[in-house]
Formats: structure tokens, sequence, C-alpha cells
């Protein structure tokens, strides 16, 4: 027992010295790992279940990641089939299959990027070299009507996007080379993709500068396109205001001669043998001037209609068959009577009305009161103009209107016009 003890003891104490030394005698496998134990650069076995496992002083571990790898491909400049050079950013991803073959024909994860990494490289240029940079790129640009690009993917006859196809083909290639190379059960080429595919520096100066012609020839056919719809505009802004202003020309020389010649009527019939002297319209001002009392009086005298008294007190008297009528149920009131109700001025305003036809002049009917009436409603708008223009008032007037000519007698002395009348 005691020779048995002393032996256990003198392992344990090995073991232990030879793990101070570096030569251990236990590992651990995670289990995202796979080992390979070697003795002297020859394979002994592979480990790959997970936990803590012996070795012999003399082998040696070597660690590999069974998860998905990846290999980050160095940028390459590879020509298209037009000999147009793009800048190929690759990445390829891989899983070792068989750790111990993977040991013998790569030797680790750096040197085995490397060379897959090189076999990608070559496959993606074959590749490459027999597409054209629609079918690399994957997409079609396509101008709008507005000028603007929009890129449209590109897909083969089968419908598949032309760069997932070439990858396909790049795949199959770089599996093919893969095999060939290391062994068919070394690894498995999982996937194969391009990140990007530009042009190379040298020439993006370039193709910036042609990007910006193009879009300064697109800006300058904007412009013009907006100065031509601005000039339509315009021009059918400038056709519209002209005809307008000839239009309202026209109808403003039509409304001026309508009115130059109802004044001409207006004068004509003042200056005709059959006009009102000024005495007759002081009368029509007199009758204008009656107060509600001498109203109240011939109301209740009952001499007077309803409709006529309304009117007197609307002061309407310049309204033609409210006058008429006045006149006629005044002939009809007793002299005597008339003049209590009316007082001196407007009863010698009818009798001077009244008088007309004992001058030799036509009797004083609708039609000549009308007339007569439109007269005394003019010189009725002419007094307003005079009472409403205050002094240091301007006004522009043309030396032919009648206003000018009315405003230039009203200066005149009421008793140099009276005889001017006369």
């Amino acid at each position: 027992m005691k020779i048995v003890g002393i032996v256990l003891g003198g392992l344990l104490l090995v073991s232990v010295m030879a793990q101070l030394v570096g030569f251990g005698l236990l590992y651990t496998v995670d289990e995202t790992e796979v080992v390979v134990v070697t003795q002297f650069g020859q394979v002994k076995g592979t480990v790959t279940s997970p936990g803590l496992k012996f070795k012999s002083p003399v082998e040696t571990v070597v660690r590999f990641d069974r998860r998905l790898l990846r290999i980050d491909v160095p940028v390459n400049s590879m020509p298209d089939r037009d000999s147009q050079f793009l800048e190929i950013d690759a990445y390829v991803r891989y899983r070792i299959r068989n750790p111990q073959t993977f040991l013998e024909n790569l030797r680790d994860e750096s040197t085995a990027g490397l060379r897959i990494g090189s076999l990608a490289i070559s496959a993606i240029r074959d590749q490459v070299g027999l597409k054209d940079r629609r079918d690399i790129i994957g997409g079609n640009p396509i101008t709008q009507e507005d000028g603007t690009i929009i890129v449209q993917p590109r897909v083969e006859e089968d419908g598949r996007p032309t760069r997932e196809a070439m990858l396909e083909i790049v795949l199959v290639d770089i599996r093919k080379r893969v095999d060939e190379s290391f062994g068919e059960d070394s690894v498995e080429i999982v996937d194969v993709r391009i990140k990007r595919a530009d042009f190379p520096a040298a020439v993006e100066n370039s193709v910036f500068s042609r990007m910006r012609t193009e879009r300064d020839v697109q800006a300058q056919r904007l412009r013009a396109e907006g100065e031509e719809e601005y000039l339509t505009l315009t021009a059918d802004v400038s056709k519209n205001v002209r005809v307008i202003r000839v239009n309202a020309e026209r109808d403003a020389n039509i409304l001026s001669g309508e009115g130059e010649a109802q004044a001409v009527k207006i004068f004509s019939r003042v200056l005709s043998p059959q006009a009102l002297s000024p005495e007759a319209l002081d009368a029509l001002d007199a009758l204008e001037a009656l107060d509600d009392e001498a109203l109240d009086d011939l109301e209740a005298a009952g001499v007077l209609s309803i409709a006529t008294l309304d009117d007197l007190r609307a002061g309407n008297v310049l309204g033609v068959e409210a006058l008429v009528d006045a006149l006629d149920d005044f002939q009809n009131l007793d002299a005597e009577d008339l003049l209590e109700a009316l007082g001196a001025d407007a009863f010698g305003a009818l009798e001077i009305l009244e008088a007309k036809g004992s001058e030799g002049l036509e009797p004083l009917g609708p039609e000549a009161l009308a007339q007569d009436l439109e007269f005394f409603t003019f010189r009725r708008s002419l007094e307003a103009y005079t009472n409403s223009l205050q002094e240091g008032t301007t006004v522009v007037l043309s030396s032919e209107s009648d206003l000018f000519k009315y405003l230039e007698s009203s200066s005149v002395p009421r008793s140099e016009a009276t005889s001017q009348a006369d």
C-alpha cells in the first residue's frame, strides 16, 4: 500500500510540475470549437465534444472555430466586358468541414483566409469579365420625364437578379477550386457576396464631371421651360389686360357719348322756347321746400291723395308722376285755401307754373313737366357738386365738359346771372 501511495503521489507531483513547466495534461473544449490533438506534428485525433479533456505532456492542442467564418476579400480593380474597370469589394463565408484535413492543407484560419480569398478573387474576376456594368451592379438607370434618374432592378430571363445569378456561378466556381486545391472534405464554401462595385478613384473625377454636366444640361432645360411658361403666361396676361382696357375704353366712350347726348337734349330743352323760366325753377324749389306743417294742413283739408302726401313727405317731389299728381290736386283747390295752406312762396310758384299757358307756351302737361323736371334734376346734381367742392379742392376737368362750364358760370354773382338769364 505504501508503494502504491508513493507511486500515486509521484505521479501527482509530476503532473503538477508538468503543468507548471508548460506541459499541461488538462485542457477544455468549448462548444464553439473543435480540437485537433497532435504529437510531434502528427495528428493523433480530433475532439468535437465540449468539456474537460486529458492529454499527454508531449501532445499539442490545435483549436479551430466550428462556426461560420468570414473572409473579407481585398478590394481589387477588375475589368468588365467593355474593359471598364470597377473596384470590387467582396466577402466569402465558409465552414471547416474536416478539422484534420483543414490542418494538414491550410494549417490555420489566417492562411485559409489568404488562400481561399485568392481563389475567390480569381473566380469573381472571371465572371466580371463576362458581364457588363449593369449586370454587375444589378440595375438599369431610367431617366424620368422630369430629368431625374431612377434605378430599376436588372433581372435575367428567368426573373433572377443579374448580380445574384452571377454570384451563383462564382460560388460554384469557388467550391470547385477549393475542392481541387484543399480536398473535398477540407472546408465548405457557404456563400460569396459583392459588397460594393465602384469606379476606380482614377476615374471618379471624370464620372462626377459627367454627372455635373448632365445635371447642368437638365437644369438649363428646366430653366428654359420655366422661362417659356413664364413668357406664355405674361403674354396672355398682357393680352387680357389690353383687351380689358380696350373694352373699358369702348364702354367709357359709349357711356360718355350717351351722357353727352342726354346733356345736349337737356340743354336744348332748356334753351328752347318751351323751357321753364328761372322763376318756374324757383317755383319747383318752393314746392320742394314745403314743410311738415304745410303738408299737415293739406292732409287735414283732404285735398291731396295719400300717395301724393307720402311722396311729398319723403322729399320725392322730383318724381314726375308725384309732381303731376300734386299739381292736379293743387289746381282743384280754391286760391284762398291754397294760399292759406301753402304760403305765399308755394302759392306764387303754382301761379307761375299755371301762367305758362297764358304766355303763349304749351300747357304744362305730363310730357312737358317730365322734360322740365329732368333739367331740374340735372341742376340739383350740379348744385350738389358745387356744395361738395370746398375751398382748396383740386379737380381736373376738361375745358369742354359741361361741369366745367357750369362751375365757371356758378362763380358769377347772382344779380349778374339773373340779368343774363333775363
